[in-house]
């Protein structure tokens, strides 16, 4: 009994195949990419761009590092699933990444893709000059088609779409620039699934790509948990010193209320320079109970401490701890938050800080770390928020 019918090759197959067997394919596109990059114009056009929809980044070289992570994570991602990409076509791919949106800086703004002076022809006739075979000149010239039609909207997508693809003679390649150039912090996540959906039925099995996704998104998703982290540990610092220097001697915990107020911002959105997203980034619920935290605080500030505290807690002496350490063992069960507190003094304090804001503060971590004990916060929260307030009694010290 014969076997399932072989899936016809793709138009323009056997042109394909003649231009990747002419001559040592590696030395030649370690070339083509070597002279591109050592391109004056490259270098001009590299250093230009700024941030705009779909391109946060800013400038094109921004925007080519992003890329070559990506590519670098697909290396690793092909190995792992037993079908390493070939050394050929990793060349090829960072052909494509250098030449793309280089030129973008020289294109007529709002021309269609086939205009000569379109971004797409410009990277596409410069790799041309550069001995790029036509298959490979094509994806420079169609790599933006997929994610512009579904941007157009739904009713015009299947059939605006399908005979591009139809018509790309190297479609895995393309099929693995897509994801490069679209897993990206200025891309709609959607925009690349359904462009996977659309052209699977067009590629041979082993060269789908729904894992290399899951696994670029995850990896994505991991990278922007981690960058809205370090924008929030940052806003956090830079309000907790400022709100500090308001408060450090009011009784009343204005500083909670201060705190409680930013957060609130943070909560809507309204705060500058965290992205659209940055919810995601945390623990489900991390703001809200970070201000849960700060409404309890003053109930466990103690009334007064003894001389012996106040004295071990302006102590400018001792041997340095690692913040990370010291932050998490705040919560640590081996050792009392006043021991920690009087380590946290010593490493951070200044000679200009008067007995009184010492006081103030030491009396305030004191709350605080009793506050966090009364709490079920994630591990994240736990670190997010000790690093931000360290963060923040560091600032206000070296104020």
């Amino acid at each position: 009994m014969d076997g399932p019918a072989k899936k016809p090759s793709p138009p323009g197959a056997d042109i394909l195949q003649e231009s990747l067997n002419v001559g040592d394919l590696t030395n030649r596109y370690h070339e083509i990419l070597n002279s591109l990059k050592d391109s004056d114009n490259y270098k001009r056009c590299v250093a230009l761009g700024k941030p705009r929809p779909g391109h946060p980044e800013g400038t094109v070289s921004n925007h080519i590092r992003e890329l070559e992570g990506n590519l670098d994570s697909i290396i690793a991602i092909k190995a792992r699933l037993g079908s390493p990409l070939s050394e050929e076509m990793i060349l090829r791919l960072e052909v494509i990444i250098h030449s793309h949106d280089t030129f973008k800086s020289e294109s007529l703004k709002g021309v269609p893709i086939d205009h000569a002076k379109s971004h797409a022809s410009l990277g596409a006739g410069f790799i041309r000059r550069l001995g790029a075979d036509a298959a490979l000149c094509q994806i420079a010239q169609l790599h933006d088609v997929p994610f512009s039609v579904w941007r157009k909207g739904e009713n015009r997508r299947e059939d605006k779409l399908l005979p591009v693809l139809k018509s790309i003679v190297d479609l895995p390649t393309f099929t693995l620039f897509q994801l490069i150039d679209n897993v990206t912090e200025g891309k709609s996540p959607a925009s690349v699934a359904w462009f996977v959906k659309k052209v699977t039925p067009l590629l041979q099995p082993e060269q789908h790509t729904w894992d290399i996704l899951r696994e670029l998104l995850k990896e994505q998703t991991e990278r922007n948990q981690q960058g809205e982290r370090d924008k929030l540990q940052s806003f956090l610092a830079r309000e907790c010193g400022a709100i500090i220097l308001q408060s450090v001697d009011d009784d009343n915990c204005k500083f909670v209320q201060l705190l409680v107020h930013h957060l609130r911002g943070y909560c809507d959105g309204s705060i500058d320079g965290l992205s659209e997203n940055f919810k995601f980034a945390l623990p489900p619920g991390w703001a809200n109970s970070m201000i849960d935290l700060l409404r309890r605080v003053p109930s466990h500030l103690p009334a007064t401490l003894s001389d012996a505290d106040i004295s071990n807690l302006m102590g400018l002496s001792g041997a340095t701890t690692n913040h990370n350490e010291l932050f998490n063992a705040v919560l640590s069960e081996e050792k009392a938050p006043r021991t920690i507190l009087t380590q946290l003094i010593r490493e951070v304090g200044r000679d200009e800080l008067s007995e009184n804001e010492k006081h103030s503060l030491a009396k305030w971590f004191v709350g605080v770390a009793s506050a966090l004990q009364s709490l079920q916060l994630s591990a994240d929260a736990e670190t997010a928020i000790l690093m931000s307030w360290g963060g923040a009694l560091t600032l206000y010290c070296e104020d």
